[in-house]
């Protein structure tokens, strides 16, 4: 999918160079390819695993709202 720093980094309400310094360490694991603003997962398995317990709890409210 097309995916910008600049656009991660307002989202995440971060600086380009802290995105730039995740998507390079998830990119060595192995978890993303990530090149030029585009984004390919990779494992998403690996990345559902090493995300925070929030997840969770968005998954659960997004089912709960949407079906």
């Amino acid at each position: 999918m097309p995916l910008t720093q600049a656009f991660l980094a307002s989202m995440m309400g971060a600086g380009r160079p802290t995105v730039s310094q995740i998507a390079g360490h998830l990119q060595d694991e192995g978890l993303i390819a990530y090149a030029r603003g585009e984004l390919r997962l990779v494992d998403r398995d690996g990345l559902e695993r090493i995300a925070c317990e929030c997840r969770e709890v968005i998954q659960s409210l997004r089912r709960r709202i949407m079906p």
